[in-house]
């Protein structure tokens, strides 16, 4: 990411969660049922599901 440093060890930490989702054809997200948690579950299901892959 440009203009952001993240520390080794969360940069680390993300990567392994990113080839641990893209490893899967479904992803189950789960959210509070307010606005914020709505949006962050959409947030989070979009990239997901732009990729052809089913969330829910």
């Amino acid at each position: 990411m440009e203009g952001f440093d993240l520390p080794s060890k969360l940069l680390s930490a993300l990567r392994a969660a990113a080839d641990t989702v893209r490893g899967h054809d479904f992803i189950q997200c789960y959210s509070h049922f307010d606005a914020d948690g709505i949006t962050a579950a959409a947030i989070i299901s979009r990239p997901y599901s732009a990729k052809g892959r089913s969330s829910a």
